[in-house]
Protein backbone atom coordinates (compact mmCIF):
# COMPACT_ATOMS: atom_id res chain seq x y z
CA UNK A 1 0.00 0.00 0.00
CA UNK A 2 0.95 3.57 -0.89
CA UNK A 3 -0.15 7.62 0.35
CA UNK A 4 -1.92 9.31 -1.63
CA UNK A 5 -2.24 12.77 -1.22
CA UNK A 6 -5.38 13.01 0.63
CA UNK A 7 -3.45 10.76 3.30
CA UNK A 8 -4.93 7.69 2.96
CA UNK A 9 -3.51 4.66 0.89
CA UNK A 10 -4.21 3.55 -2.50
CA UNK A 11 -3.92 -0.59 -3.05
CA UNK A 12 -2.04 -1.86 -6.47
CA UNK A 13 -5.03 -3.48 -8.88
CA UNK A 14 -3.26 -6.74 -7.98
CA UNK A 15 -3.79 -6.89 -4.45
CA UNK A 16 -6.83 -5.99 -4.70
CA UNK A 17 -7.92 -8.94 -6.94
CA UNK A 18 -6.50 -11.51 -4.79
CA UNK A 19 -8.00 -10.05 -2.04
CA UNK A 20 -11.32 -9.84 -3.51
CA UNK A 21 -10.37 -13.65 -4.93
CA UNK A 22 -10.10 -14.66 -1.10
CA UNK A 23 -13.21 -12.89 -0.01
CA UNK A 24 -15.10 -14.85 -2.86
CA UNK A 25 -13.69 -18.47 -1.74
CA UNK A 26 -14.57 -17.34 1.97
CA UNK A 27 -17.23 -20.04 3.43
CA UNK A 28 -20.30 -17.65 3.23
CA UNK A 29 -21.04 -16.97 7.41
CA UNK A 30 -17.15 -15.42 7.09
CA UNK A 31 -18.43 -13.35 4.16
CA UNK A 32 -21.29 -12.35 5.70
CA UNK A 33 -19.34 -11.39 9.17
CA UNK A 34 -17.07 -8.83 7.18
CA UNK A 35 -20.08 -7.51 5.19
CA UNK A 36 -21.49 -6.68 8.47
CA UNK A 37 -18.29 -5.25 9.80
CA UNK A 38 -17.92 -3.22 6.68
CA UNK A 39 -21.65 -1.70 6.95
CA UNK A 40 -21.60 -1.45 11.54
CA UNK A 41 -17.96 0.87 10.59
CA UNK A 42 -19.44 2.93 7.83
CA UNK A 43 -23.15 3.39 9.39
CA UNK A 44 -21.08 4.44 12.75
CA UNK A 45 -19.32 7.03 9.74
CA UNK A 46 -22.38 8.08 8.77
CA UNK A 47 -23.59 8.83 12.07
CA UNK A 48 -20.82 11.01 13.22
CA UNK A 49 -20.35 13.05 9.98
CA UNK A 50 -23.89 14.11 10.73
CA UNK A 51 -22.82 16.16 13.95
CA UNK A 52 -20.14 17.34 11.83
CA UNK A 53 -22.28 18.37 9.46
CA UNK A 54 -24.71 20.49 11.89
CA UNK A 55 -20.93 21.88 13.21
CA UNK A 56 -17.91 23.72 12.45
CA UNK A 57 -16.43 20.87 11.06
CA UNK A 58 -18.77 20.58 8.27
CA UNK A 59 -16.06 21.29 5.67
CA UNK A 60 -14.40 18.55 7.34
CA UNK A 61 -16.93 16.15 7.10
CA UNK A 62 -17.73 16.80 3.02
CA UNK A 63 -14.62 15.96 2.29
CA UNK A 64 -14.63 12.70 4.14
CA UNK A 65 -17.77 11.84 2.16
CA UNK A 66 -16.95 12.45 -0.48
CA UNK A 67 -13.64 10.16 -0.11
CA UNK A 68 -15.47 7.31 1.29
CA UNK A 69 -19.04 7.70 -0.75
CA UNK A 70 -18.62 4.55 -2.09
CA UNK A 71 -17.63 2.68 0.99
CA UNK A 72 -21.25 4.43 2.27
CA UNK A 73 -23.15 3.39 -0.17
CA UNK A 74 -21.98 -0.25 0.03
CA UNK A 75 -22.73 -0.32 3.53
CA UNK A 76 -26.07 1.22 3.32
CA UNK A 77 -26.95 -1.73 0.41
CA UNK A 78 -26.37 -4.13 2.49
CA UNK A 79 -28.24 -2.95 5.80
CA UNK A 80 -31.34 -2.60 3.41
CA UNK A 81 -30.75 -6.02 1.69
CA UNK A 82 -30.21 -7.43 5.22
CA UNK A 83 -33.11 -5.17 7.07
CA UNK A 84 -30.86 -3.82 9.14
CA UNK A 85 -32.83 -0.94 10.50
CA UNK A 86 -31.33 0.24 13.24
CA UNK A 87 -27.76 0.92 11.10
CA UNK A 88 -30.18 2.84 8.61
CA UNK A 89 -31.15 5.18 10.79
CA UNK A 90 -27.51 5.40 11.98
CA UNK A 91 -26.72 6.73 8.43
CA UNK A 92 -29.73 8.71 7.52
CA UNK A 93 -29.00 11.70 9.30
CA UNK A 94 -25.95 12.59 6.93
CA UNK A 95 -27.32 11.49 3.60
CA UNK A 96 -30.63 13.65 4.54
CA UNK A 97 -28.27 16.68 4.88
Amino acid sequence: MQPTTAGRYGLHELLRQYALGRLDMAPPERKAELHDRHCAYYSAALERWTADLKGSRQREAMDEIDLEIENARLAWLWAVAHGQVDRLAQGIGSLAL
